[in-house]
């Protein structure tokens, strides 16, 4: 099987619903060039609950190749950045956890799913 990447997601809420503007700067200008600065790190993404209640926010980072050894160097800058103060008291982190490719779908030409392996079989 060879290794097709993977994700690291984080569920995350704002803790003061009033600043959530400040977060989402927070997110783009500090975070997400952070976390793409890390080789293997090749995309952020932050998503909104349309639905009421906590977390509100879910970060979804597109990891490529050794999905452990990108998570944990992913991990390590997050860690540096947090020790210099570049983490924002608004975050609170419900979630946060690396998960590799085991399987896909995609549609075929004819609109039918086809199912594939990792490794193409």
């Amino acid at each position: 099987m060879t290794d097709d990447g993977g994700i690291f997601v984080a569920l995350t809420s704002c803790r003061d619903e009033e600043r959530v503007e400040e977060f989402l700067t927070w997110y783009a200008e500090v975070q997400f060039r952070n976390a793409l600065a890390v080789d293997g790190v090749d995309a952020a993404t932050l998503y909104r609950s349309t639905e009421p209640g906590e977390p509100g926010f879910l970060a979804i980072y597109s990891l490529a190749g050794d999905v452990a050894d990108t998570a944990a160097r992913f991990r390590a800058v997050i860690e540096d950045r947090h020790a210099a103060g570049d983490l924002t008291e608004l975050l609170e982190i419900r979630f946060a956890r690396a998960f590799k490719v085991e399987k896909r779908m995609t549609s075929s030409p004819s609109g039918s799913p086809v199912s594939e392996d990792v490794d193409g079989t």
